[in-house]
């Protein structure tokens, strides 16, 4: 390697040295040319310095670029430093920069172009050459920034340099990726839309483009980018896809309603990996689609179409979904969802006797599997197979909740239009009411009211986000017991109605021994709370907040005991600390406690611990349909036990909080209703978290909506069957010997159908069918080699 004086040696010649010959001549007079005049010679020594050091620059920076090219960084940079000292030159600082972000030399890369923005941006009259290198010196210095992950920085340079050069495709998908780091998508949308307008050779941006569409929340802008990129429209090049595109279009699809596009690029998928069972699932969930819904959607809106067009749609997906889920239950005989599926398919369309024996087939593969989502599947599949066998071979037990139906009721105009039609519903009965989903069409608002005959029934906030707001509601069978035995539910948004399947503007409710009390207590102004039953009001509520009381002091006894501090939690701590007393109407009593569990089986272990040492002293314990551990209780009173566990940087109890532990230990002490009670250390940043920032105003329709992230992690603290059956067993041994004991009354409700046959202490067992309930369906035999897992 060179050292600095023999570069310095090499790369000066002759311009730095004055020989005696040269001596003579410059002492020597110059002839002038006729009428020539003669400079002065302060004037003239300037300019021949300038003249010299930009020649000997633009030597060293000749001599720099060959030791770039060979590697020698540290000797080019020298070169080029010499030369910027010799005569300061943009383009040359440009270069010395780029040469010192090789050597990860990030602050002196940033000297150096903020030296070549200072000389371009601050000259009066600059050239042309130098509005050019101004560009690229602020486009070097945004890029620099994001390395450093200086997004603001990075953007407000890349904004500079894009005003002064708007016709660089690359700068553009470059400021791209920087607001992607800021989950600015709107903004980087439009970067990539502009760099795609640039330059088309590039199907890698118009993926990215795609997805910043969706992740902006407009999959109607995402098709509109990506399908003729993907060969769907009319502008597709040969040989312009990318691989990427087709599960971001299909995302697309499915979210703004086109299920007839979704559905075809399903085919294609299944076609080609017959074996992807995923892929054939989200195809089944296109075609149930296509089938439920009257209207038709695409990325602009509400697609006209005839009766006839609908009919035939319907009717063809139908029996392409039953045809789809049959083969996928015999493809995957370990699968529980296919069968269940299939029966559900079986039920719409009438085929009560294949649908009883999908939902057995569904049951009898159910007690091989241990998933938390067993619990819920346990009780509604158990439901299903009763409500369905009850049709088939009416028992007479009186068992009218299995007789209850909703029933589309008058149909659609011919062909629906947008200032018409809100959104769809769907209805149906299930263990716990009258379930209710569907989605309102963008502009809808999210405000969805209920009407039973000409009464509004009450009214329900839809999820905000998403393309399509989702509706999800459930009338329990407590309130239906209050409706006429026969009635009319209509749903309206935005003063439009929403239309249910086949068209129908209504549904007809029959709730056999119905007492039609629903009517007199609306008009009283009594209304269905968040969970869809009536809110229990004057003494009969007060008389429950105090036994809510009772048990939450004898738990909270115990647990001290135990050195875990049990404090009021989400709607409780609201009105303990917001208010002083039990939020109007409130119903329930959620507590929590810290735990110190350091993973999801340490968590279950403890928990199951804790619930058995109350157990041991007298207290019953239940568990969520879910699994979720879990209730205490005293003389049927129960409080909801929901431990706080901190995992991976967050809080995760109901929900997910980005808590500490020092918002929540050391707990303190409060009074609420004549009582001794915990509240967090930090009750404000606890609801702040859980309710938003305007938690101090109330929020009559506020409802949870987890992110599936969360859900992902949550479900890990949740029992599985074989944990529940051990813990059915430790309870059974400790009542054995301990007659004080508290009773494990198993996950649920009890009463409903389907409670605890999965998780009974002495193993699973398929509960038996309802009379008249015919075998389970033999299968199609399987087109491929089965390779299920025993997933839903």
């Amino acid at each position: 390697m060179f050292s600095a004086s023999q570069v310095r040696e090499s790369i000066l010649p002759q311009s730095g040295r004055v020989t005696p010959g040269r001596a003579a001549d410059a002492a020597r007079p110059r002839r002038l040319r006729p009428g020539a005049r003669r400079s002065r010679p302060e004037a003239r020594e300037p300019r021949s310095a300038t003249r010299l050091g930009r020649f000997t620059g633009r030597q060293l920076t000749r001599i720099g670029a060959v030791w770039q090219r060979l590697g020698l960084l540290p000797v080019a940079e020298l070169s080029f430093r010499t030369a910027v000292r010799l005569s300061p030159d943009p383009g040359w600082l440009l270069r010395l920069g780029q040469i010192r972000e090789a050597r990860k030399r990030w602050a002196g890369a940033g000297t150096a172009y903020q030296h070549a923005i200072e000389l371009t941006d601050g000259a009066p009259d600059r050239p042309r050459h130098h509005a050019n290198a101004s560009a690229h010196a602020h486009y070097r210095q945004a890029r620099l920034r994001a390395r450093q992950a200086d997004w603001d920085g990075a953007e407000a340079a890349f904004s500079v340099a894009l005003r002064l050069r708007p016709d660089k495709a690359v700068w553009h998908a470059h400021r791209a990726e920087v607001q992607e780091s800021r989950q600015d998508w709107a903004a980087a949308a439009d970067s990539y839309l502009r760099a795609t307008e640039l330059q088309t050779d590039q199907p890698g941006w118009t993926a990215r483009l795609v997805q910043a569409y969706l992740k902006a929340g407009r999959p109607d802008l995402a098709i509109g980018a990506g399908a003729p990129a993907f060969g769907l429209g009319t502008a597709h090049v040969p040989g312009t896809a990318h691989p990427s595109l087709a599960p971001d279009l299909l995302l697309a699809y499915e979210e703004v309603g086109d299920w007839r596009a979704a559905a075809g690029m399903l085919r294609d998928q299944t076609a080609h990996r017959p074996r992807d069972h995923a892929a054939r699932i989200r195809l089944v969930d296109s075609l149930e689609k296509l089938y439920l819904v009257p209207f038709r959607l695409d990325h602009t809106g509400l697609v006209a179409d005839s009766p006839e067009q609908r009919r035939a749609r319907a009717s063809g997906a139908l029996a392409e979904a039953i045809e789809q889920l049959r083969q996928l239950t015999a493809d995957a005989p370990k699968r529980t969802g296919p069968p269940h599926r299939l029966g559900l398919l079986y039920e719409r369309s009438g085929q009560l006797i294949e649908a009883a024996g999908a939902y057995r087939l569904a049951m009898d593969r159910l007690v091989t599997v241990d998933a938390w989502w067993c619990h819920r599947a346990a009780h509604e599949w158990a439901y299903r197979l009763a409500y369905v066998g009850e049709r088939l071979a009416p028992s007479g037990s009186g068992k009218r909740r299995l007789l209850r139906s909703a029933t589309p009721l008058g149909s659609d105009p011919p062909e629906p239009e947008p200032p018409q039609v809100a959104g769809f519903f769907d209805a149906v009965m299930f263990r716990h009411g009258l379930q209710m989903s569907g989605f309102l069409l963008p502009g809808a608002g999210q405000l969805v009211e209920i009407h039973l005959d000409d009464q509004l029934l009450t009214q329900v906030q839809v999820k905000s986000s998403g393309w399509r707001p989702a509706l999800r509601y459930d009338l329990t069978h407590g309130l239906l017991n209050d409706f006429p035995e026969s009635s009319r539910l209509t749903l309206r948004a935005g003063g439009r109605r929403l239309v249910t399947v086949g068209g129908a503007a209504a549904l007809e409710i029959r709730v056999p021994g119905g007492n039609g009390a629903a009517a007199r207590k609306l008009a009283r102004g009594v209304a269905p709370t968040k969970k869809g039953s009536w809110p229990r009001i004057g003494g009969k509520l007060a008389t429950r907040q105090e036994r809510y009381l009772r048990v939450y002091e004898r738990a909270k006894e115990l647990l001290d005991q135990q050195d875990r501090r049990l404090f009021l939690c989400y709607g409780t701590l609201l009105g303990c600390h917001r208010e002083d007393r039990f939020i109007p109407g409130d119903d329930d009593f959620d507590v929590s406690y810290v735990s110190r569990a350091a993973d999801p089986a340490g968590f279950r272990r403890e928990c199951q611990q804790v619930a058995l040492e109350l157990l041991r002293h007298g207290m019953d314990v239940n568990l969520s349909i879910n699994g979720r551990l879990f209730k205490v209780g005293l003389n049927g009173v129960w409080i909801d036990v929901t431990p706080m566990w901190f995992y991976q940087g967050r809080a995760w109890a109901f929900d997910a909080h980005d808590l500490t532990v020092d918002d929540v230990e050391p707990v303190q002490v409060a009074e609420f209703a004549g009582r001794r009670v915990y509240l967090p250390r930090d009750p404000d940043a606890f609801l702040a978290d859980a309710y938003g920032p305007d938690w101090r105003t109330p929020q009559p329709e506020f409802r949870y909506y987890r992110s599936k992230a969360d859900d992902r992690i949550l479900s890990q603290m949740w029992a599985k069957p074989s944990e529940v059956r051990g813990f059915a067993r430790l309870a059974d041994a400790e009542r054995a010997g301990n007659p004080a004991a508290g009773t494990f009354v198993g996950v649920g409700y009890p009463g409903y159908p389907g409670f605890s046959w999965l998780t009974a202490p002495d193993g699973p067992r398929t509960p038996p069918p309802p009379p008249g309930t015919p075998p389970p369906p033999t299968p199609p035999p399987p087109t491929s080699t089965p390779t299920g897992s025993g997933r839903c």
